[in-house]
């Protein structure tokens, strides 16, 4: 079973939330520097009510050590170590780009065979067809990036550190060489 994808996308500006929904957004962010040695990326999550924040090593390998990769790894850290309890859990992210892989994800799964973030793509969905199942509810939303949003400015401050200095809470134990099977 898929989720609806209604819910997945939604265009309901943060300002538009209630109080109460403002304090239990999770804000996801993914950062990565591009150095001699290679790619250097991190993820973060921080949470709005708790003020905390939660880290994740993407531990991606050559084409899988991505920006793109950053970014999917702090909402699948927030899904897997951040909020797999909460009946309902806001995850906002300044990443379009993971929202809408995600989104066609889940429409279309087949579509990704090649993908090299076809595994992180399916833990996700994975996460969020579980939750459904279990009656919770989530969404997923676009914030707007550098512009003074708190949890936002928050998670890419944790991720940017983070990647900096390599100290993280949790590794992404998820296929970082998607044609492995092939060789």
């Amino acid at each position: 079973t898929r989720p609806p994808t209604s819910w997945l996308l939604s265009s309901q500006p943060t300002l538009a939330w209630s109080t109460q929904d403002r304090h239990n957004m999770t804000y996801t962010d993914g950062s990565c520097l591009m150095t001699p040695e290679g790619n250097k990326c991190a993820a973060a999550i921080y949470v709005m009510a708790t003020k905390t924040a939660t880290t994740i090593d993407p531990n991606g390998l050559g084409i899988t050590n991505t920006i793109n990769r950053a970014e999917l790894a702090g909402i699948w850290g927030a899904l897997t170590h951040v909020i797999p309890s909460a009946h309902t859990a806001h995850i906002l992210t300044d990443s379009l780009c993971s929202l809408l892989q995600i989104h066609a994800y889940l429409r279309t799964p087949r579509l990704f065979t090649w993908h090299p973030h076809r595994a992180v793509l399916e833990a996700i969905a994975l996460c969020l067809v579980q939750r459904q199942a279990a009656g919770a509810h989530t969404s997923l939303s676009k914030v707007k990036a550098h512009i003074g949003v708190e949890g936002n400015e928050q998670a890419d401050l944790h991720a940017n550190t983070t990647r900096d200095t390599g100290n993280t809470h949790h590794t992404m134990e998820i296929c970082n060489s998607p044609y492995s099977s092939l060789y």
